[in-house]
């Protein structure tokens, strides 16, 4: 009775983050796959979770060298400059 009990416990626990699945569903699944360890160590996290690490955001500013792609747009090349897209020279065109 006393497993019963701590499954149930953990699954309410758990239900705070996790309503994907029924209660009895969740029960059936703990009951069936984890230890008394496993269990109270389950119940122990979720009363005191650990807080989600924090990433850096990515700066705003676009590094251009690191990003580089031949465009018409960056004046690489285009209709009246076709000698500098990428593979050309001016001795195709002559």
């Amino acid at each position: 009775m006393e497993r019963k009990l701590k499954v149930l416990k953990a699954v309410l626990l758990l239900r705070r983050f996790n309503r994907h699945e029924t209660k009895e569903k969740q029960i059936e699944m703990a009951d069936k796959y984890y230890s008394d360890r496993e269990i109270d160590e389950w119940i122990e996290y979720l009363k005191n979770p650990e807080p989600e690490p924090e990433f850096e955001e990515e700066p705003e500013c676009i590094d251009l060298e690191e990003r580089y792609t031949p465009s018409c747009t960056a004046h690489d090349y285009s209709p009246s400059n076709p000698w500098d897209a990428p593979g050309m020279c001016i001795s195709d065109f002559i």
